[in-house]
C-alpha cells in the first residue's frame, strides 16, 4: 500500500503502471502494466499495490513554482528562477 487513507488531489495527477497491478482508491478500478488512470484535481487518491510483486509507476503532475514547503518557505529550483 502507498497510501493508507485517501486523500484530496489539488491537481490533476496521472498514474503509469509498469509493472505489477494498483488501485486507486479502496474499492476502485484495478490497473495494471501499461495502464494510465488520471485523477482529476478535486478528486480521491490512495494507491494500493496488490499481488505478490510490489506495483511500479509513474505519476504526472502539474508543477506549482514556486512550492510551498512544508515550513511555509517558498521552493523553487535554480532553472525556474
Amino acid at each position: 500500500m502507498l497510501g493508507k487513507d485517501p486523500h484530496t488531489l489539488d491537481r490533476d495527477e496521472v498514474f503509469m503502471v509498469l509493472a505489477g497491478t494498483i488501485q486507486i482508491t479502496p474499492n476502485g478500478e484495478k490497473f495494471g502494466p501499461g495502464d494510465a488512470a488520471v485523477v482529476l484535481a478535486g478528486g480521491q487518491a490512495a494507491v494500493f499495490s496488490l499481488g505478490e510483486t510490489s506495483a511500479e509507476l509513474q505519476v504526472a503532475v502539474t508543477a506549482v513554482l514556486p512550492s510551498p514547503g512544508a515550513d511555509g518557505s517558498k521552493l523553487q529550483p535554480p532553472w525556474a528562477q
